[in-house]
């Protein structure tokens, strides 16, 4: 036993008694619950408890080690802590009646029940602990159990009494006789009246007055049990372990209803512990409910291990099954919103449009015949763990069936269908507002909705930005063609500006204009049609200050012309697009040129009759001391030819032989694709500029003595085309010496002349030609804004033999072939309304362009032609592509009866600029005498110091060239910048 203040074990034997099954209900009742409570003493986890137990067995498990012939169960021991901390040891014996199962009655025994239960002192050799019924099976699996004690005296006794039997007459005589006999001798006894949990008043009463009429001479301890619910059970064993020991503190009895009271309300305590640990570590509503139990029961062991053994691990799965429930829920819950939130953009995306009858069935038929990435075929999604975790926001097809999303389709169908007719309404406001015409500029947007009658659609028009904006475009590009137009009209009426103040001048203009519809558009942009009308006057009056530049015909230039800064001495020269080459005049030089041909036999004689004057390594004497290596290559038809080029060679001039009527006309085809129109129009002929020679040879004048009155076809054309390209040019007729086409002395001036117009074009071309302010120049006058293509008025011009375009001086220098000299023009380009920049250096003539295609254009060519000096002018129209037949085209031929006339379609061609440079240069003392007297300046020197440049590189070179030309009797005109 214990001492006081000390911790000793005391060992207490019990025997376990109680009316069984067989003796009263029959095989198949349930007894007084003996083997339930001690399972609940001994295993206090609720799911130990549950374990059944059998009186039935086998006479092989009857003679067991476990049962081994005896009808008592050894159930081994069991501590437990006394309320003074005291532990206590309670070995348990149950006394009972096992019945054999062949012939379903008790196993025989020496004693009745009721007798042999009471025994006091228990023997059995080499019986075991019983610890379930599946031990009398396969005892194998049960090696490590405890032996029954060699002697086991019973301490104390425990009777249980059944409360729950309805018909408990018979029951009552029975227990009745298992009392008296257990009171006879003389151990501490407890009354456990089981089943409590099924009791009634009357049965308990019965049980009571059966317990006293018992036990008269010492009333037992009576203790309301239920092993079911594990109330008061192990209050029987500590009550009877009190009365077997008195130091054993006394446990306090209580009342069924108030024990059950407690264990509920430790069992919700525990629960909402477990609950609150559980909200913590069980978040994952992936799990399935075996992984959740182990991570419950890896995480919350303690609170786990307590509730489990209150109410069993089915309750506490019970409840971790609920939370995953819920998770699950709450997965699905955000699933459900997450796919709200995503569905309205998946109806947009999917179906931005719809027709006018749709519903909501047709537009779920047509989502699921998309078969889109965004929908999935399930059912049950709010079940599905798979979906409930995937991130990816897809809509299950089900989920289309539900109100809400029935509701959000019902929307989108709304949303759609006003957004449709919202932007047709919209399309249309703009469409009639960007196609209305004779708008005037400054009518508020209202105004123009309700001119246009547009005022319904554009209430249904939310986005008023919208409409604001294309008001805003609209008016804007109102203003700004109204305001060009009046600029149109200013110009047009430009003789209206007379010299007067500046305030009487807009004055004037504007009771000069009234009326006129041009302007009247403007009448409620009032200071903006002064504005434009006093810029124009001050435009007039001080073009430095607003300058109308020629920006256009610049850019055109410095792309289509050599340009000075993009010239190198050698190898090559100007721009990339150029295939050939000048070279500087250097020491021992070669010379390369192609002799070219429609026959291929007259370009071998010409070239073979130019090497027969060369020395064996083809050097030629050009005369004066002068010798040259050449060069040459052949090149023939019959088709028109498109490079004058080799892998090895590279031109640096060209001498065409024509010796029939086909082969001049083969020669200007051909020329004219090298030298004049690229068959790329994107870029300049590859050729144009290089030095050039034709040789006409007309076979017909062989017999003819007077050469000078010839009339040759084949001399013709040469001229012209000589002129057309301003070139040289040597007619003349092929000798009669068989295998030969000219003589020696016909084969070096060819020569030099070719060498002269190279040497002509690197003096031309490399030299810093300075013009003085009495030079040859040419103003050339054209307005800001005239619809033609520059090139239509430049490339007539940039087919000069030799013409480059300085940048830096915003001039073209061309060189043009004047009394057998080659005459260097400059022409500098103008804004025709900048009087004073034309007028301000000494010109000897002016280009006025215009365009047919623009009235102002014309009559600022009349206005600039009245303020401008009386010297030799030019009037070029340039004529639109697609009209014939203007009107400013024969008012310009009649303005031009003063001076020349000449029209781009018809006649703007080279020979035209250069007999309007010889009539420049024939009255270049008349012209520069009006100008000074003008200018009050003294008169100039009748001879003047113009830029000339001779034409040869040598006496000898320049006789032979001349001879030649007068003996084919060429006029200026047929010699160009490359020769004279």
């Amino acid at each position: 036993m214990a001492g006081k203040g000390a911790t000793k074990e005391t060992i207490i034997n019990i025997a376990v008694c109680g009316l069984t099954s067989s003796a009263f209900r029959g095989l198949s009742g349930q007894g007084a619950g003996k083997s339930s409570l001690i399972n609940r003493f001994i295993y206090s986890n609720k799911d130990s408890f549950l374990k059944e137990n059998t009186s039935v067995l086998n006479h092989s498990e009857f003679g067991s080690n476990v049962i081994n012939n005896t009808h008592f169960l050894y159930w081994g021991e069991h501590k437990i802590a006394a309320e003074d901390a005291q532990e206590i040891k309670f070995r348990i014996v149950e006394q009972t009646e096992f019945v054999d199962d062949s012939s379903l009655r008790p196993f025989s025994a020496q004693q009745p029940y009721y007798k042999r239960c009471s025994q006091t002192k228990l023997l059995s050799g080499g019986k075991i602990t019983y610890i379930e019924a599946d031990q009398l099976a396969l005892p194998e699996n049960y090696t490590d159990v405890k032996k029954f004690p060699d002697k086991f005296l019973v301490d104390g006794f425990i009777v249980c009494v059944d409360v729950s039997l309805k018909d408990a007459a018979s029951y009552n005589e029975q227990i009745g006789r298992i009392l008296t006999s257990i009171s006879a001798t003389k151990k501490p006894l407890v009354v456990a009246l089981t089943k409590f949990d099924r009791s009634s008043d009357v049965l308990i009463q019965s049980a009571q007055e059966v317990v006293s009429n018992s036990c008269k001479k010492k009333q037992p301890l009576l203790v309301e049990v239920s092993s079911k619910d594990g109330v008061n059970v192990d209050l029987c064993f500590l009550a009877l372990a009190h009365v077997v020991d008195s130091k054993i503190p006394r446990s306090r009895v209580t009342s069924y209803s108030d024990a059950k009271s407690h264990l509920d309300d430790r069992i919700r305590r525990n629960e909402e512990s477990f609950q609150g640990e559980l909200n913590i570590n069980l978040i994952d509503f992936s799990l399935k409910n075996q992984e959740a139990m182990v991570l419950v029961e890896h995480k919350m062991s303690h609170t786990y291990k307590h509730l489990v053994d209150l109410c069993g691990k089915s309750r506490v799965q019970g409840l971790v099954s609920a939370k995953l429930k819920f998770l699950r829920r709450e997965a699905a819950g955000r699933k459900g919103r997450e796919i709200e939130e995503h569905f309205p953009s998946v109806l947009d995306r999917l179906l931005p449009d719809l027709p006018l009858n749709a519903t909501v069935e047709s537009c779920v038929k047509r989502l699921k015949e998309m078969k889109s990435s965004d929908f999935v075929d399930m059912d049950g999604w709010k079940e599905n763990i798979e979906f409930l975790a995937s991130t990816t926001p897809t809509v299950p097809y089900c989920i289309l069936k539900e109100t809400d999303f029935c509701q959000m389709i019902e929307k989108h169908i709304d949303k759609v269908l006003t957004k449709a007719r919202e932007i047709q309404a919209y399309n249309h406001i703009k469409d009639v507002v960007l196609n209305a015409a004779g708008l005037k500029p400054g009518l508020s947007m209202e105004e123009l909705f309700q001119e246009l009658c547009l005022s319904r659609e554009a209430a249904l028009v939310t986005n008023k930005e919208e409409l604001l904006h294309v008001y805003q475009d609209k008016m804007n590009t109102v203003e700004q063609e109204c305001i060009k137009d009046f600029k149109e009209l200013l110009l047009e009426k430009c003789d209206i500006f007379v010299s007067r103040d500046n305030a009487e001048m807009l004055k004037y203009a504007q009771e000069a204009l009234k009326g006129c519809p041009r302007y009247d558009r403007l009448s409620l942009r009032e200071d903006t049609r002064k504005s434009v009308i006093i810029k124009h006057i001050a435009t007039l009056d001080w073009p430095d200050k607003y300058p109308i530049g020629l920006s256009h015909l610049v850019d055109t230039l410095s792309v289509s012309v050599p340009r000075k800064e993009t010239l190198t001495p050698r190898p090559k020269i100007n721009n990339s697009y150029l295939e050939w080459h000048l070279e500087l005049e250097e020491p021992d030089a070669t010379f390369d040129f192609a002799v070219v041909s429609r026959n291929e036999d007259d370009a071998i004689t010409l070239r073979q009759d130019i090497r027969n004057q060369c020395s064996p390594s083809g050097v030629v004497d050009l005369g004066g001391g002068s010798r040259l290596k050449l060069n040459m290559e052949v090149f023939h038809g019959p088709d028109k030819l498109l490079s004058l080029n080799t892998e090895k060679f590279c031109p640096q001039g060209a001498v065409f032989v024509m010796t029939s009527v086909q082969c001049a006309s083969w020669t200007t085809n051909t020329l004219e694709q090298l030298m004049v129109q690229s068959s790329d129009n994107s870029k300049p002929p590859s050729y144009r500029g290089m030095p050039l020679v034709l040789l006409a040879l007309d076979s017909r004048l062989i017999e003819v003595e007077d050469m000078e009155n010839v009339n040759s076809e084949i001399h013709r054309q040469a001229k012209e085309l000589g002129a057309h390209l301003q070139c040289v040019v040597m007619a003349d007729r092929p000798t009669v010496a068989p295998k030969r086409l000219i003589i020696a002395s016909q084969a070096v001036p060819l020569v030099c002349s070719l060498v002269d117009c190279s040497q002509n074009a690197c003096s031309f071309l490399y030299s810093d030609l300075v013009l003085k302010s009495d030079g040859l120049n040419i103003a050339v006058c054209s307005l800001e804004g005239d619809p033609y293509s520059p090139l239509q008025f430049l490339d007539p011009l940039c087919r000069h033999q030799l013409v480059y375009f300085d940048s830096k001086k915003s001039t073209l220098f061309l060189r043009s072939a004047i009394e057998k000299q080659n005459r260097t023009f400059a022409l500098s380009f103008h804004s025709a309304l900048n009087v004073q920049d034309i007028k301000a250096a000494t010109r000897l003539g002016y280009i006025l362009i215009y365009s047919t295609a623009r009235p102002a254009s014309l009559a600022v060519m009349k206005w600039l032609r009245k303020r401008l000096y009386n010297i030799p002018t030019l009037l070029v129209a340039m004529e639109a592509e697609e009209n014939h037949d203007n009107q400013l085209l024969e008012e310009g031929r009649v303005f031009a009866e003063n001076c020349s006339f000449l029209s781009s379609r018809e006649h703007w061609k080279i020979g035209s600029t250069v007999r309007f440079f010889n009539r420049c240069w024939f009255s270049r003392f008349s012209s520069w005498n009006t100008q000074q007297s003008s200018m009050n300046i003294r008169s100039r020197k009748p001879q003047m110091d113009l830029p000339t440049i001779p034409i040869g590189h040598s006496p000898s070179s320049m006789r032979h060239s001349i001879d030649l030309l007068n003996e084919a009797g060429t006029v200026g005109g047929s010699v160009g910048a490359g020769g004279g």
